[in-house]
C-alpha cells in the first residue's frame, strides 16, 4: 500500500559514481565507476553546468574514462527492475587547469604603437611567443601573464602554461594586426589616415 510505495522510492540513487582523479590534467583520460549500482547500466550521460543531460553512444558498461577538457557532469542512467528506471549521482570532472584566454584591447594597432595582451585564467609559469606565420615560433622570455608588444608587422602570439604536475598547455593564437601610415605620391606626403 502507500507504506510500500514510499519505501521502494524511498532511496533514488541507482548507484554511486566515483572518478579515479575529480581534477585531472586538462585534456588528459579520467575513469569513471559506478559503485553499489542496483541494476544494469543502459547508458551514461553528461552536461554542462546549467545544461541537459546528453547520451554517451555505447556506454552501458559500469566503468567508461573520459577526456577532460571543461567542466561536465557525468550521471548514469540504471535499470532494475524491467519498467523502472532509475539515476545514479551525479559527478563533475573539472581539468585542474584550461588553457589562458588570451585578450587585448585591440587588435589592429598603429605603427609604432603598443598594446598589452593578457592571458586570462593564468596558472603557474606562462611563457610567450610570437610568430610571423603560425609555423615558426619564437621565444618571448616572458613570464608574466600580461605581456606589452609593438609589432611592426602583422603578428601572431601564443603563451604555455606548466601548471604544477601537468604537461604543458597551449592557448590560441591572438593576431596583433598593424596599420601603416599612408602617403599620397613618390616623394611619401603623408595623407589623413587612421594611425
Amino acid at each position: 500500500t502507500d507504506s510500500l510505495w514510499l519505501k521502494s522510492f524511498e532511496n533514488t540513487l541507482a548507484g554511486e559514481i566515483l572518478a579515479k582523479d575529480s581534477t585531472p590534467c586538462y585534456g588528459t583520460t579520467t575513469e569513471l565507476s559506478i559503485q553499489n549500482e542496483i541494476g544494469e547500466v543502459v547508458k551514461w550521460q553528461w552536461r554542462e553546468k546549467d545544461g541537459v543531460f546528453v547520451d554517451i553512444i555505447e556506454s552501458n558498461k559500469s566503468i567508461i574514462s573520459q577526456a577532460v577538457k571543461d567542466t561536465i557532469y557525468y550521471r548514469a542512467e540504471i535499470q532494475n527492475v524491467p519498467c523502472l528506471v532509475e539515476f545514479t549521482n551525479e559527478i563533475m570532472l573539472y581539468p585542474a587547469s584550461q588553457p589562458a584566454l588570451l585578450t587585448a584591447a585591440t587588435n589592429t594597432i598603429c605603427l609604432g604603437d603598443n598594446v598589452l595582451i593578457n592571458a586570462e585564467n593564468f596558472e603557474g609559469n606562462t611563457l610567450w611567443e610570437s610568430s610571423l606565420d603560425k609555423i615558426n615560433w619564437e621565444q618571448l622570455g616572458v613570464n608574466t601573464s600580461v605581456i606589452k608588444v609593438a609589432p611592426n608587422m602583422a603578428t601572431y602570439y601564443r603563451a604555455s602554461q606548466s601548471p604544477m604536475g601537468c604537461a604543458t598547455i597551449w592557448s590560441d593564437t591572438l593576431n596583433i594586426k598593424v596599420d601603416e601610415p599612408s602617403y599620397a605620391n613618390s616623394e611619401q606626403t603623408l595623407v589623413d589616415t587612421l594611425c
